[in-house]
């Protein structure tokens, strides 16, 4: 995947737009694909996405950074429960004597 500066690609007209995908097309086994404005993660993560053959869209994107926060809610969720049940009896955490 090749990273383009928005602005610059704002200031291109039609015509000159066609003529640079082609042209990065006909590198050969590439494929230009035009992205809306994106911040360096999400254009990284796209890269490494098309580089692997999954999903590199920005919904793929939000999907796959969605899921990692459901999940990393649930561990806090567990380690807070796990805490509070330690305070009401704190020798189930106690080596045995």
């Amino acid at each position: 995947m090749y990273s383009w500066n928005f602005g610059t690609w704002n200031n291109l007209s039609f015509s000159n737009r066609l003529y640079f995908i082609q042209g990065v097309e006909a590198v050969g086994e590439v494929e230009a694909i035009v992205l809306s404005i994106l911040t360096s993660p999400q254009l990284h993560w796209m890269v490494r996405a098309s580089n692997l053959h999954v999903g590199a869209s920005e919904q793929d994107y939000y999907t796959v950074i969605s899921k990692g926060f459901r999940q990393a809610i649930k561990v806090f969720l567990c380690i807070i429960v796990a805490w509070i049940s330690s305070l009401s009896s704190p020798s189930a955490f106690l080596p045995p004597v």
